[in-house]
C-alpha cells in the first residue's frame, strides 16, 4: 500500500453510519449488551453534553478510570468526537497520583470519569456507569466536531514500568493512524472478521484494534480476563490478539478436551501474540493444529515494529519490519527504531528526550536481536537481562531459557540475579512430564551455551508466574525480581545453602 487510507475522521464518518456491524460486551452494570456501530456512536454523542464544560478549554483532558466495558468505549468515542484527549488509567494505578500527575504535567483543566466515586478534592467527577435504559439517542449529525485537528496529541497513556510511577506517553494522532492503517491492510481486516478484546482498554493497542474494527466493519466484543474463555466460545471470533500466557492456557485446555480450534470457537482465521517471549513448541503446536499464530514485536513508544502476517511468517522470528528501513541494530546488538511515524511523540511526565523522538533519531528499545538472511528479526532478550560469565562472555537470559525449556520439556524457566549478584534459575516442568531431577541436565546445557556462568541455585517449582501473585507485570512480562523473592528465596534448598 503506497498511501495511508485510515484516519480518525474517516473512521467516525464510516462507523457512525454503519447499521450492519456490531459492538457487544459487558457493561459496568454487569449486563451484556449489543449495539450497531451507529447506535454506539449516537450514545457517545449524548455523553458529549456532560463533557461540554471542557470543550471550550484549551488543553483539557478526560481521565478515564473504569473496567473493560461498553461504557469505557462510549466515553472514549465521546472524547474523540469532542476532541478532548483521554488519559487512560490502568487497573493497578493510583487514581489520585494520576490526577496529580496530569495537573502537574498536562493541564489543570480535567474531568475524572470513574466507575466508583473517588475521594479527590477540587476535581470534577462524572460516573462512568451509563444508564442505558434512560439514554435518549441523538444523531451524530446533530453534533459539531472538527475532523482535522491541528494538535497531534491524540491521547495520553502510561507504560507498564516495573519500578516507580509509570512513564507517561503522548500518543500521536498521525502515529495512531499509521499503525491502524498498516494493521488493516497487512492482515486484510474486513466485514467477515470479528474479534474479542479482553486485555485492558487502558493498553492503547487494544483501542487501536477497536478503531480498526470500526473502520473495516469488523464486529467487536469487549470482554475481560474473567470471562474471556466463555465469551470466545459464544462469540466465535475470526482473530485474537493475546500474550503468550493466554495461548499456553489454550494449549492445556485443548489437551484436556476439545481441539485447539474448538476451544477458540472454531472460526479462527489468525492469532497474534507478543508482549513477552513465546515458546517455540507452542507456535509449532498451533501450526500443526492448522491455526496461524503469528509472533509480533512492538513497544508503546514506537508502536508495532515487526510482525509476521498471513502472507509472510517464519516461526522463531518476529517477522519483517512494519515500515521497511525503520529498524537498525547497533554495535552492541540493541534494536533501534526510527522515531518518524512512531506511535508516541514524547513523554509528558519526564524531562523529554527530544532527540529520542526527533525525525533524525532512533528510539532505543532495550531489546537485543539481529536480522536473519530473509530480513526477519530474531529477538534474543532484554539488554538489562544480559548474563556475564566468569570469562566475560555475554548472553541474554531469554536466549538460554528458550533452549533449556525446549531440551528439558519445561513449562517455564527464568534465570535471575540474587542479592549477592549470584545467578539463580527457577523452572516448572510440563504437567504431563514425569517428575525427575533435571538440575544436572540444565547445568550441562548452561555450561554448553555459556561456559563459566555461575548458576548457584536451581529450583524446581509447580507454580508459574502470574499477575495475581505479582510475578507478572501488567504487560504480562515476568518480574524477575519478584520471581527471585517469591520462588527462589522461599525454597528450602536455597535457605539451607544461604544460612549454613
Amino acid at each position: 500500500m503506497n498511501s495511508k487510507e485510515f484516519s480518525i475522521s474517516k473512521m467516525i464518518q464510516r462507523a457512525s453510519n454503519d447499521s450492519e456491524n456490531f459492538v457487544s460486551g459487558y457493561c459496568l452494570d454487569g449486563e451484556w449488551r449489543k449495539f450497531t456501530f451507529k447506535e454506539i456512536f449516537d450514545i457517545a454523542v449524548n455523553k458529549i453534553k456532560e463533557l461540554n464544560l471542557l470543550a471550550g478549554l484549551e488543553r483539557s483532558v478526560v481521565i478515564l478510570d473504569a473496567d473493560n466495558s461498553l461504557d469505557w468505549l462510549v466515553w472514549d468515542l465521546a472524547s474523540i468526537i469532542a476532541e478532548i484527549p483521554i488519559v487512560a488509567v490502568g487497573s493497578n494505578m493510583d487514581v489520585q497520583k494520576v490526577v496529580d500527575d496530569v495537573k502537574k504535567n498536562i493541564t489543570e483543566f480535567l474531568i475524572l470519569v470513574s466507575q466508583n466515586k473517588k475521594n479527590i478534592s477540587e476535581t470534577e467527577q462524572i460516573s462512568a456507569k451509563i444508564e442505558w435504559s434512560k439514554e435518549a439517542i441523538l444523531s451524530i449529525e446533530n453534533c459539531s466536531w472538527r475532523p482535522d485537528r491541528n494538535d497531534d496529541a491524540y491521547s495520553y497513556v502510561y507504560s507498564s514500568g516495573s519500578t516507580g510511577f509509570p512513564k507517561g506517553l503522548i500518543v500521536s494522532r498521525l502515529g495512531l493512524e499509521l499503525l491502524v492503517d498498516r494493521f488493516i491492510n497487512d492482515f486484510e481486516i474486513n466485514k467477515n472478521d470479528s474479534t474479542v478484546i479482553f486485555l485492558p482498554l487502558s493498553n492503547f493497542q487494544q483501542r487501536a484494534i477497536f478503531y480498526g474494527g470500526l473502520y473495516a466493519g469488523c464486529d467487536v466484543a469487549i470482554s475481560n480476563n474473567h470471562h474471556v474463555f466463555h465469551d470466545i466460545k459464544r462469540y466465535r471470533p475470526s482473530f485474537l490478539i493475546a500474550p503468550p500466557v493466554f495461548y499456553e492456557t489454550i494449549k492445556r485446555l485443548g489437551n484436556k478436551s476439545d481441539s485447539l480450534s474448538e476451544v477458540l470457537g472454531g472460526n479462527i482465521r489468525f492469532l497474534i501474540t507478543g508482549m513477552a517471549p513465546i515458546k517455540y513448541s507452542t507456535l509449532e503446536e498451533f501450526q500443526k493444529s492448522g491455526l496461524n499464530l503469528f509472533e509480533v514485536y512492538g513497544m508503546t513508544e514506537a508502536g508495532m515494529i515487526c510482525w509476521n502476517t498471513p502472507f509472510s511468517n517464519e516461526i522463531g522470528t518476529v517477522g519483517k519490519e512494519v515500515v521497511p528501513g525503520a529498524v537498525k541494530i547497533n554495535k552492541n546488538g540493541e534494536i533501534l527504531v526510527k522515531s518518524t511515524g512512531s506511535l508516541c511523540k514524547g513523554y509528558f511526565n519526564l524531562p523529554n528526550d527530544e532527540e529520542m523522538f526527533s525525525k533524525e533519531k532512533y528510539i532505543k528499545t532495550g531489546d537485543i536481536g539481529r536480522f536473519d538472511s530473509n530480513e526477519r528479526l530474531v529477538l534474543f532478550g532484554r539488554k538489562k537481562n544480559i548474563l556475564i560469565s566468569s570469562t566475560g562472555e555475554k548472553k541474554c537470559a531469554e536466549e538460554i531459557e528458550k533452549v533449556i525449556c525446549k531440551e528439558c520439556d519445561l513449562e517455564i524457566a527464568f534465570i535471575v540475579s540474587g542479592k549477592l549478584k549470584e545467578y539463580c534459575l527457577y523452572y516448572v516442568s510440563e504437567k504431563n512430564n514425569q517428575k525427575i531431577d533435571k538440575n544436572k541436565k540444565i547445568q550441562k546445557i548452561i555450561n554448553k551455551i555459556i561456559p563459566g556462568l555461575n548458576v548457584c541455585h536451581i529450583v524446581e517449582g509447580d507454580t508459574a508466574p502470574s499477575y495475581e501473585s505479582g510475578t507478572l507485570l501488567p504487560n504480562m512480562k515476568p518480574d524477575r525480581g519478584a520471581i527471585y523473592q517469591n520462588f527462589i528465596i522461599g525454597s528450602e534448598s536455597v535457605k539451607e545453602r544461604m544460612y549454613d
